[in-house]
């Protein structure tokens, strides 16, 4: 009897175990995933920063002085094709080799980083039009 009862036990003890080892694995794969969308969510943050920086700095730069220029105050198409194209240029300097390669194997490769940086930049200048100076 006490035979069966330590057999019974070793038993449940390596059930037990087995069951253990099972939620470690589960919990180590949960906090993977975890991790690996932080870390995703933080270059995205990295390049929507960049390109609203750079979005910034051009707007008070170049846009600021080719509206003096001119004098009506607007940007001519090959303006404002110029302004975004120097900001996505600044927000890809302000990245920087690695953050462009990761941002680029988030996304699905350079084209996808032009799109994001542009859409991003295009984006504030929207909202940048809906804030008028009071």
């Amino acid at each position: 009897m006490e035979i069966e009862l330590a057999e019974m036990l070793l038993g449940l003890g390596a059930a037990l175990a087995a069951a253990l080892m099972t939620l470690a694995v589960w919990g180590v794969k949960k906090l993977t995933k975890k991790i690996e969308n932080d870390w995703v969510r933080g270059v995205l943050d990295r390049g929507a920063e960049a390109a609203q920086r750079a979005f910034l700095v051009i707007q008070q730069t170049f846009v600021a002085e080719a509206r003096d220029k001119d004098g009506d105050g607007k940007l001519s198409k090959k303006e404002a094709k110029a302004a975004a194209a120097q900001a996505i240029s600044q927000a890809k300097s302000y990245l920087g080799s690695k953050g462009l390669s990761e941002l680029g194997n988030v996304l699905g490769g350079t084209n996808a980083v032009d799109n994001f940086l542009s859409s991003t930049i295009e984006a504030n200048v929207a909202k940048s039009k809906l804030v008028k100076p009071s």
